[in-house]
């Protein structure tokens, strides 16, 4: 499962510059599963969630996440690749 593919390309990219800027407060993983607090206008609770079938589930408290995927989902699952490979490093 390629995460990426879940976003528009233009969203991905803004999702990589909220990583690269810090814009993530929190996050952790536990298991198959996400959480996260990303700022934006506002500070965003972001879920993701891997399921069953091997695909994401995915949830924003932003308002754009009601027409698709964000870029604040984008930068929690950016930041979480760091996390996972190299969890001792600080984020």
């Amino acid at each position: 499962m390629k995460w990426q593919n879940y976003f528009p390309w233009k969203i991905l990219q803004r999702g990589r510059e909220y990583y690269r800027e810090g814009n993530i407060d929190d996050i952790i993983i536990d298991g198959l599963s996400l959480e996260a607090y990303v700022f934006g206008r506002e500070l965003y609770h972001v879920h993701v969630k891997i399921t069953e079938n091997h695909k994401l589930a995915m949830d924003c408290s932003c308002p754009y996440n009601a027409t698709g995927p964000c870029k604040h989902l984008a930068a929690a699952l950016f930041l979480s690749l760091i996390h996972i490979s190299e969890p001792t490093r600080p984020y």
